[in-house]
């Protein structure tokens, strides 16, 4: 494992550019969410199932709050391994731990969504969870008023606003078209280019995302490195054998330990 970690430092500090894909290794665990004391102050304030509609903004609030999470110093190991390098991230979390990492917002693309963005099934507009929603709903929560915050609605049809994720029904990929379209351009800079890629945390969810179209960049691109980190599905192809480095490891815990 540490000849490996070399090796792929080496082939970054190498790498004209660096393309990375975030797979579901890197989603955060909720578990301990319905621990939180604001959780139960809210589960204890709305005993008979009136304002459930909150439990999915309490949980973005409660992401927000978290400090110590093994998600941050992942991504903070990675910010610092990227460090003056043009790169680009694909990710198929949709918790936004990564923008609160130092990593550059501008160079990383959700796919899958984001939890802070908001739709309605109305409109292609995308809405904002806000710190004024925030802070309504903190507030309703802490005084055991839970009609002090009003339902967040969209304001063309005064439905309740769903989470802009790929687990809504009605998910509307204009969230994050914008920054697609910037990172499709920057891989178009990357043809016989010394590139680094790097494929960690990823499984067979949403294939054609990051684990297909990486294998295909590596397979084409003659002066591409590829590494595949996963703690299961790590296996390479036959024809990238040759110039790839599976490892086997889960893909969070490689970068939260990759300069131990």
């Amino acid at each position: 494992m540490i000849e490996k970690k070399r090796q792929l430092l080496k082939s970054i500090e190498e790498a004209e550019l660096v393309l990375v894909g975030l797979g579901k290794e890197f989603i955060v665990d909720d578990s301990a969410f319905s621990n939180w004391e604001l959780f139960q102050k809210w589960k204890e304030a709305d005993k008979e199932g009136n304002y459930l509609w909150m439990e999915p903004f309490l949980k973005i609030v409660w992401m927000k709050e978290q400090e110590g999470l093994e998600n941050q110093r992942a991504y903070e190991n990675l910010a610092k391994l990227l460090e003056g390098k043009n790169y680009f991230i694909v990710t198929l979390a949709t918790d936004d731990m990564i923008y609160a990492s130092g990593l550059n917002g501008d160079k990383i693309v959700a796919p899958c969504g984001s939890v802070s963005k908001l739709q309605c099934h109305c409109t292609e507009e995308i809405f904002y969870f806000t710190k004024e929603m925030e802070q309504q709903l903190k507030n309703a929560v802490l005084s055991g008023n839970l009609a002090e915050c009003k339902p967040f609605e969209c304001p063309n049809c005064n439905e309740l606003l769903q989470s802009n994720v790929i687990s809504t029904q009605t998910y509307n990929e204009a969230g994050y078209l914008p920054v697609w379209e910037m990172y499709t351009k920057w891989l178009q800079g990357t043809v016989n280019r010394k590139v680094c890629i790097i494929e960690a945390g990823v499984d067979f969810s949403y294939p054609s995302v990051i684990r297909f179209p990486f294998e295909k960049i590596a397979f084409f691109n003659q002066k591409a490195s590829f590494y595949r980190i996963h703690e299961k599905w790590y296996q390479l192809t036959e024809e990238l054998k040759d110039k790839s480095t599976a490892i086997a490891c889960n893909g969070k815990e490689f970068f939260m330990n990759l300069f131990v």
